[in-house]
């Protein structure tokens, strides 16, 4: 696999991926998945029709990787100004905020 392919590997995992949150999103719900590479997996494709295209596409980002496989959350280790650049400054991350309560809304509508 090339370069390409990867990014549009990606590229194809984000509307599974919202798709599978819009249709999994409580944490009772969720709870059906594992906590691991392959539940993700699985969670993704929970919203991809069997004979797509797609779905081997988003497979493919995992192929090298065991379905068992996990990580934990890096700390982001920031320094005090980063940290306040982030809660007030930075317009992208107010941006950010902005449209998170937006989706909440959606959601809370639907």
């Amino acid at each position: 696999m090339n370069t390409a392919d990867l990014c549009n590997a990606w590229i194809d995992l984000v509307v599974p991926f919202v798709q599978s949150a819009v249709k999994w999103g409580t944490a009772e719900k969720l709870r059906k998945f594992e906590q691991n590479a392959g539940g993700l997996v699985g969670f993704i494709l929970s919203s991809v029709p069997q004979d797509s295209v797609i779905r081997r596409s988003i497979k493919s980002i995992w192929a090298k990787h065991s379905k068992h496989e996990s990580m934990e959350p890096i700390p982001s280790n920031l320094s005090t100004e980063e940290r306040a650049g982030l809660l007030g400054g930075n317009h992208d991350v107010k941006r950010a905020s902005l449209m998170s309560r937006k989706l909440r809304l959606w959601r809370n509508a639907s």
